[in-house]
C-alpha cells in the first residue's frame, strides 16, 4: 500500500498489506469514519464508525484495518501482512479466506446508524458464477447469490429463479446464443453492493462474461432479481468489466 500527498506529488506512507508469496493487492476500499455518508443513510453504525480500510489479495483473502491507526505508524512498515502482527494492534483487526482468485474486484457496503449490522463484502467464490457476501467483522459467509440458468430447457440452479422467471428473462429480450453451450450468463466480472435508503436494504449489482447485469434485493435474494439487462449492456454480448451505482443504491 501506497499513500500520496497529491500536493506535493510524493508517497507519505507504505505498508506492507500481504506477504509477496500472496500475489499482491487486488482492489482497496476505504469507508467509515465520523461523519461519513454512506448514501443518504446517514453515519455508518457499529464497525465502520471508524475509518477503515478493506484491502482483497490475489490469495483470495481480505482484510480490514483500522486506517487512521496505519496512517500514524512511521512512514514504512509491515502492516501485518506477512501474519497476523504481533498483538500490538499493527495488524489487521479482520482476516478472512473467500477463495476467489478472479479478477472480480470486491465490492464493500457498510449500514446506517439507526441499522445495526456489519460492513459486508460481495465477490465472487471459488465457483466465478456465484456471488457471496460475507460479514466482514465476522470473517464469515452469510449469503450467496446464483446467477439465473438461461439455457431453453435447463433448470434454474438452486435458490435461482425458476421457470417463470426464466420466461420472463426472455420476454426481455436475451439474446439465447449469449447462454449457448454455457447454461447461464458466464463468469461474474464485476459486483457493486449499496444500501438503498427508499428500499431500506441493501441491493448487489453484479455484471457477467456475457455482458448482462442483474440487481438483486438481499432480502429476497433466491426470489431472483429485481432487474436484469438482459440484451447486454453495451451490445455484442462483451463482458461488463466495472460498474459503479449512486448514493441512492438505485441507478
Amino acid at each position: 500500500l501506497k499513500v500520496w500527498d497529491l500536493d506535493k506529488r510524493r508517497v507519505v506512507r507504505d505498508r506492507r498489506l500481504f506477504s509477496r508469496e500472496s500475489g499482491g493487492v487486488v482492489c482497496l476500499s476505504v469507508v467509515g469514519g465520523s461523519g461519513s455518508d454512506i448514501g443518504g443513510g446517514g453515519e455508518a453504525s457499529g464497525f465502520c464508525r471508524s475509518t477503515r480500510l478493506f484491502a482483497q489479495g490475489k490469495d483470495g483473502v481480505v482484510k480490514v484495518w483500522d486506517a487512521e491507526r496505519l496512517l500514524q505508524e512511521g512512514p514504512h512498515g509491515d502492516a501485518g501482512g506477512t501474519g497476523d502482527g504481533d498483538g500490538d494492534g499493527s495488524g489487521p483487526l479482520a482476516s478472512f479466506a473467500t477463495g476467489c482468485y478472479n479478477f472480480c474486484r470486491f465490492s464493500v457496503s457498510c449500514l446506517p446508524h439507526q441499522n445495526q449490522g456489519d460492513p459486508l463484502v460481495a465477490l465472487p467464490g471459488s465457483d466465478a458464477t456465484v456471488v457471496e457476501i460475507w460479514d466482514a467483522a465476522r470473517g464469515e459467509r452469510v449469503a450467496q447469490v446464483r446467477a439465473p440458468s438461461l439455457a431453453g430447457g435447463e433448470a434454474a440452479p438452486e435458490g435461482g429463479p425458476g421457470a417463470g422467471e426464466v420466461e420472463r428473462l426472455g420476454m426481455l429480450g436475451f439474446d439465447d446464443s449469449l447462454a449457448a453451450g454455457k447454461g447461464g450468463l458466464g463468469m461474474c466480472m464485476s459486483v457493486c453492493l449499496r444500501w438503498a435508503p427508499s428500499l431500506g436494504s441493501q441491493l448487489l449489482w453484479a455484471g457477467y462474461e456475457s455482458g448482462v447485469f442483474a440487481c438483486w434485493d438481499l432480502r429476497m435474494a433466491e426470489a431472483g432479481p429485481l432487474s436484469l439487462c438482459a440484451g447486454g449492456c453495451f451490445g455484442g454480448g462483451e463482458p461488463l468489466m466495472a460498474m459503479d451505482v449512486d448514493g441512492t443504491g438505485l441507478g
